[in-house]
């Protein structure tokens, strides 16, 4: 094979490997489930489809059975997992939404610095604000939220009223979210 088309093969592989993985960590905020389920999914997929780890051979540059077999786990869970949860979001049901009442149980915020470019040797340092709420559902399930500033307002105890669609996989996705204050 060409060198160059290699490269080019290889890059394109590593980059859709950090996507999907990229992706379903975001959309796995949206949803709701345990975070060990996508993940032994992933995990399974990988395992499903060792027996083809020998072609990662021109992917790695190396006829060690080891480096093929992690570079085929890792490469494959990665891309199980973005699959798994674009297909349980993608494939939601939209027409049967159903509303559901959460619990806030804690609330907390981070600052981040982000440092952008302005000039030749010159950085400018900002500071952003993350919000978010933990939030316990009447399944039991305790999760981490990002929110609006508005939406961090709310006292402790107030409820969460959620409007949920209904996945391809059977796990809820966030649709809507607005806090109510105890009246």
């Amino acid at each position: 094979m060409n060198k160059k088309l290699s490269y080019i093969l290889r890059l394109a592989i590593c980059l859709c490997v950090l996507l999907s993985a990229g992706w379903g960590y975001v959309l796995f905020g949206h949803t709701l489930m345990p975070g060990w389920i996508p993940l032994c999914i992933a995990g399974l997929f990988a395992i499903a489809t060792l027996g083809i780890y020998r072609r990662w051979a021109w992917f790695t540059g190396s006829s060690r059975k080891a480096a093929n077999i992690v570079c085929h786990l890792l490469c494959t869970a990665s891309l199980g997992y973005g699959l798994f949860l674009s297909s349980n979001y993608y494939g939601r049901d939209k027409d049967t939404p159903q509303e559901t009442v959460a619990v806030l149980l804690d609330k907390h915020s981070e600052n981040q610095e982000r440092r952008n470019r302005i000039g030749r040797h010159r950085y400018q340092t900002t500071h952003v604000q993350k919000y978010y709420i933990e939030a316990a559902f009447e399944n039991g399930l305790i999760k981490t939220l990002d929110v609006s500033r508005a939406q961090y307002k709310a006292a402790h105890g107030d409820t969460l009223r959620l409007i949920l669609e209904k996945g391809m996989w059977g796990f809820p996705i966030i649709e809507i979210m607005q806090i109510k204050n105890k009246v």
